[in-house]
């Protein structure tokens, strides 16, 4: 007796099956969307992004001269790089910080860390840079999927890989080579260090992001401190002090006055209007 055909799997399979498409085309479209507004951006900003002044501030740190002096930003500026108009202008007007940001204050031990990278020419410095900052970005959203217990192959991972991808934030510090994206990273990876007792890792790794950008790394180090976890905090602290003393006595053995300069660049990086 011939049985009623009945298809292949039932109503819950098929929306399944939906959702996974679904799933699919939005993880697609995010992204072309996250390689589209972030490295491609970078790479047709290659003449000035916000990467390009430490990386001259630094081989300045690294030559003895003063990494917060416009007069060397512009002097020391790659040969290999585009020199846009508007340098040499702002710089005789005096305006340079204050239209540009350039150069940063950044902190001195950001020097130390950045100095690998910044020994290179520009020309090879530049994408190697952007290879860091895309490997921080998958740094980042590897250490939060697993602080938040979130399994490799779930639908929930790929959906939050689908937003993390389509983050714009992520795709603006991509685009400028932002320095900013080694710090998240390091944060994040040293909530997950951590996490599972690695608390050496923990502290280097938070030593990092606070050398980088102190207003990230440090309320990461603050939690630590409440919560009583004390070879963290201290272990990032002693490092910070290590690699300011570093660069510090660079600067002194090269007889390099430059905290006049470092508390100008605040002063106007900080003013109504810049």
């Amino acid at each position: 007796m011939n049985q009623p055909f009945r298809p292949m799997g039932g109503p819950k399979q098929h929306f399944k099956l939906v959702c996974n498409v679904l799933l699919g085309i939005l993880l697609l479209c995010a992204g072309a969307e996250f390689v589209a507004r972030g490295p491609v951006r970078f790479a047709h900003a290659a003449s000035f992004n916000d990467y390009i002044s430490p990386y001259v501030q630094t081989r300045a740190w690294m030559q003895g001269e003063d990494p917060y002096s416009s007069q060397d930003l512009v002097r020391l500026w790659p040969p290999d790089a585009d020199h846009p108009e508007f340098l040499s202008r702002e710089l005789a007007d005096g305006s340079l910080v204050l239209k540009r940001g350039i150069p940063t204050a950044y902190p001195l031990p950001a020097f130390v860390i950045n100095s690998p990278i910044a020994s290179l020419p520009w020309h090879i410095a530049q994408p190697m840079w952007l290879f860091i900052t895309l490997l921080s970005f998958v740094v980042t959203v590897a250490s939060v999927m697993s602080v938040a217990k979130l399994l490799p192959w779930a639908r929930r991972s790929f959906v939050f890989l689908a937003l993390a991808l389509a983050l714009a934030p992520f795709h603006t510090a991509l685009a400028a080579g932002s320095i900013v994206s080694v710090a998240v990273a390091a944060s994040a990876a040293a909530v997950w260090a951590a996490g599972r007792q690695h608390e050496i890792h923990a502290g280097l790794l938070l030593a990092a992001a606070v050398s980088l950008k102190p207003q990230i790394g440090l309320p990461f180090l603050f939690y630590y401190l409440v919560r009583g976890r004390w070879r963290i905090p201290a272990l990032a602290s002693g490092t910070v002090v290590l690699l300011f003393a570093v660069a510090v006595a660079r600067l002194t053995f090269s007889e390099t006055p430059w905290l006049q300069s470092y508390l100008y660049d605040n002063r106007v990086l900080f003013a109504s209007g810049s």
